[in-house]
């Protein structure tokens, strides 16, 4: 097995190579990019749970789900 290296020296390394990773507009872009992911999943998981619920309102249409998360 390999050494590992410091994680100081990768991003170094990183930035050294890709010097576009420090820039502020791209790293907000990717921020962003990211939340929108994992708000995602959060949705997917509360659709999941809520279909799986013996309390589930089968009378709630999907249309209308998507009316509500999306304006």
């Amino acid at each position: 097995m390999s050494p590992g290296r410091n994680w100081s020296e990768v991003k170094a390394e990183a930035h050294r190579l890709y010097p576009e990773l420090a820039d502020p507009q791209r790293q907000a872009a990717v921020d962003a990019q990211l939340d929108a992911y994992v708000a995602d999943h959060h949705l997917d998981e509360l659709r999941e749970s809520r279909a799986e619920s013996p309390h589930a309102d089968p009378g709630v249409n999907f249309p209308m789900v998507l009316i509500v998360e999306h304006p």
